[in-house]
């Protein structure tokens, strides 16, 4: 081959071979990009995943923490617990209730990621409709609504538990108010209104002992009585009777036969008896409200059933 021929093949082949290059380098480089946004939108889809996750994680730990503040009876179906920060996300929980169930809302937020998920329990008792409430039996009172009419609907006998009640609050009121009682007590022990002067705040009384109210005189106040409860004749208490313990209530009926030995309501863990021809406890609906927005643990009115938990 002659020299002319041989440089004009060379002079072919590096053209060839430049072109390859070009190529392999353009499809490298195609490459390098699609490697590198593959590992970027790797990167965003692990921070994102990342964030879920601890959003996720949060809520969780949100529920149970929620579900541990509504058993001890931090917070009402009306009062959520103040946002917390959990892992660095943030958490809030209320409650609301839908006829005979309590919803439980928990949301978390992290960095922009946010996890929503509710809890259904059932209702037990609805304390604050009731006029008699007992563990026991109620043998001969009668419960009352508001209009004064014998409804059966406002009595609870041998209920499986009493919805719980906040003793050491009723407790520390009564000490605070001077109406901490060692023994027994009587009419003269106790004053006639169930609010004190400001018309607002409850009298509360702690009786160590028995109470007997026998004169014709009001009572007014919510009345815890770690002994037994005689109520005899025309007499009248206008509040709240708790028993704390299995001890009994008598009540004498008399009087008139419209009146009632208690307008508020009697809550007992023990047995209840009447005697006469009209023991009657008569509900009212501001004595009762009072005292469950005071001194009820929310969470002992929801029954041990869970009927739901959902993460949204």
């Amino acid at each position: 081959m002659s020299r002319k021929i041989m440089s004009q093949a060379l002079k072919g082949e590096r053209g060839f071979w430049s072109a390859v290059f070009l190529i392999f380098l353009v499809t490298l480089g195609l490459f390098g990009m699609g490697a590198y946004t593959l590992m970027r939108t790797e990167s965003v889809n692990l921070a994102n995943e990342s964030k879920a996750m601890q959003a996720e994680s949060a809520l969780t730990a949100g529920c149970y923490y929620a579900l541990n503040s509504l058993f001890k009876g931090v917070f009402t179906n009306t009062i959520g617990l103040t946002p917390i920060s959990i892992g660095g996300a943030l958490v809030t929980c209320d409650t609301a209730q839908m006829g005979n169930l309590v919803r439980l809302n928990v949301r978390s937020s992290y960095d922009g990621v946010q996890r929503r998920a509710f809890i259904d329990f059932q209702l037990g008792i609805r304390l604050r409709d009731k006029a008699i409430v007992t563990t026991d039996v109620d043998n001969g009172v009668s419960a009352r609504d508001s209009l004064n009419r014998n409804d059966p609907n406002r009595l609870v006998q041998h209920a499986d538990s009493i919805p719980g009640i906040k003793e050491d609050s009723l407790l520390a009121w009564a000490t605070r108010q001077g109406h901490y009682i060692v023994g027994d007590a009587g009419d003269a022990d106790v004053g006639n209104s169930f609010f004190q002067a400001d018309g607002k705040t409850p009298n509360v009384y702690w009786i160590t002992g028995n109470y007997t109210v026998s004169g014709k005189k009001d009572q007014g106040g919510i009345f815890v009585v770690e002994g037994n409860v005689t109520i005899s004749g025309a007499d009248r208490i206008k509040g709240i009777v708790y028993l704390p313990h299995t001890t009994s209530t008598i009540i004498h009926g008399g009087g008139k036969p419209t009146g009632n030995s208690i307008e508020g309501a009697l809550v007992s863990h023990g047995a209840i008896t009447g005697t006469g021809s009209h023991a009657n406890v008569k509900h009212r609906p501001l004595y009762m409200n009072v005292f469950c927005d005071n001194f009820q643990k929310y969470s002992d009115n929801i029954q041990d059933l869970m009927a739901l938990w959902v993460y949204i």
